[in-house]
């Protein structure tokens, strides 16, 4: 119990302060070295996304096969598998450090000439280098604490490592100092992590012995688990790619402050979702009945308290982006269609949540794997066509269309193939949620906002949130009754017992 505590504050914390940083230096980074450098930056990390990918599947199933052995206390079988992971790490750091040579060497040739080859080339090593030492090092201990429940160390490892790091960007933009200067940066910041993650490995495991005999057959699952995150990569982060090569990094930066946005805001959804996760998962296997009472409480919760966020962030989005970016010459920030569309792919991403939660816990990744590839699909086709003819607009409606496709499909295999039951209870909630949030966008529509500073625009969101959330609550409760009805019985039962 203390752990998760631990977890979800850390965890929590870690993201404030992400958001924060995240907020300062794109901004400072337009001011001092313009919206090209801006988008060449959120163009590249876009490589290390998708070269993650090496580590995605192994990652995951490591940790799966590592909760056993952790719960057993089985020193042995936990070198066994650490070995196995040691042993792919090894390899794939070989591969990654030659895609990220080729990458270097190969990037700049076709990209818009915003710097000169060679600083893009060193930018890209800069920002790459780092995870080798991850493959080589410390990426197999991280993965056994994060499995042992000491989430919360990783967290302030990563957090104090990304605060000093960036502290340094910061001071070094203001004095006017290179970009590769500021991007070298990068690579301290994996060093910071390596050293810390380390020292506590050796220090709170000392048999730990990652040259034993790998068992491989535990970490066989990693296709296809690689698998549905290759889709989940695909849809969050091929727009900026396929908006690098066809419409410039102006339009990447544009992007980009959007996204970050409306995906930081998912982001800290999730990191307080995680720290319950456990309870559906252990109940999911222990009482199916009982499960599917948490199932439909936590569903009601979390569509309509999500769909409450991103629809009060939909209405903030462009006097925020105003106040934000007010000073920036070299692009257009202001742009009333592109918060309709952001606020789209998070609802929808709102929708599938509890299902695909679902879908996880059963195990379900080999069985629901040839649908995240026609997801994937859907996305890269539409987006391809669609920035020919619309530019930022056709590449995220190519988003928009495999999350229409994928979001129903999940909540359809979910309820018919896992729970046995009819689809009509989720898609009851859903319909509700969205045609409150359609109901935002139309009255909300057009409307010029404005704020004069950030406390002014935290007013102001209070105010129309609790309009908005008042809206909302009163349509679930009307139209949803029995389910608000059973949360509320359940909430009153819990309290009694107490």
């Amino acid at each position: 119990m203390k752990k998760g505590i631990y977890n979800i504050f850390f965890g929590i914390v870690s993201q404030i302060i992400t958001v924060i940083m995240g907020l300062i230096l794109p901004q400072m980074i337009v001011e001092q070295y313009g919206s090209g450098v801006n988008g060449l930056l959120s163009s590249v990390s876009q490589i290390f996304v998708y070269l993650a990918l090496f580590e995605a599947g192994v990652g995951t199933a490591t940790m799966q096969a590592l909760y056993k052995p952790i719960a057993e206390e089985d020193g042995d079988g936990i070198n066994r598998i650490l070995s196995a992971t040691h042993s792919y790490f090894k390899k794939t750091g070989i591969i990654y450090g030659a895609v990220l040579a080729a990458s270097a060497i190969i990037y700049p040739l076709f990209v818009e000439k915003t710097l000169p080859y060679s600083s893009i080339a060193l930018i890209i090593i800069f920002a790459g280098a780092g995870s080798i030492l991850n493959y080589f090092f410390y990426g197999k201990y991280r993965i056994l604490l994060e499995a042992s429940g000491y989430s919360y160390f990783v967290n302030g490892i990563v957090t104090m490592s990304y605060l000093i790091v960036n502290i340094i960007k910061i001071v070094l933009i203001s004095s006017g100092s290179s970009i590769l200067n500021v991007q070298f940066m990068q690579f301290l910041f994996y060093g910071l992590q390596m050293i810390g993650i380390c020292i506590f490995t050796k220090k709170k495991y000392r048999w730990i012995n990652v040259h034993e005999e790998g068992d491989f057959e535990a970490i066989s699952q990693k296709s296809s688990v690689l698998v549905h995150q290759i889709s989940s990569l695909v849809f969050s982060n091929t727009d900026i790619l396929i908006l690098t090569f066809f419409c410039g990094f102006e339009i990447v930066s544009v992007y980009t402050m959007y996204n970050y946005l409306f995906s930081t805001v998912m982001t800290l959804i999730l990191t307080v979702v995680a720290s319950i996760i456990y309870v559906l998962g252990k109940t999911f296997f222990e009482n199916r009945e009982k499960y599917l009472v948490y199932h439909d409480m936590f569903e009601l919760l979390y569509l309509t308290i999500g769909s409450i966020i991103f629809s009060v962030l939909y209405v903030c989005a462009i006097p925020f982006m105003r106040l934000y970016t007010e000073g920036f010459t070299d692009a257009n920030y202001i742009d009333y269609k592109l918060p309709i569309l952001f606020f789209t792919m998070q609802l929808l991403n709102i929708l599938r949540g509890p299902c695909n939660n679902l879908i996880n816990i059963a195990g379900h990744f080999l069985k629901t794997q040839n649908r995240a590839i026609i997801e994937m699909a859907i996305n890269i086709v539409v987006s391809l066509v669609g920035v020919k003819w619309l530019g930022i607009y056709g590449v995220l409606i190519g988003t928009i269309s495999a999350l229409l496709y994928r979001t129903n499909d999940i909540i359809i295999y979910a309820n018919r193939k896992i729970l046995n039951r009819s689809i009509w209870g989720t898609y009851k909630r859903c319909l509700i949620n969205v045609g409150c949030s359609i109901l935002v966008i139309v009255l909300y529509w057009g409307k010029n906002y404005t704020s004069d500073s950030y406390i002014q625009l935290v007013g102001f969101a209070i105010i129309h949130g609790t309009i908005i959330a008042s809206g909302f609550l009163t349509a679930n409760i009307i139209l949803d009754f029995k389910s608000v009805k059973a949360f509320l019985k359940l909430t009153l039962k819990k309290e009694n017992r107490k």
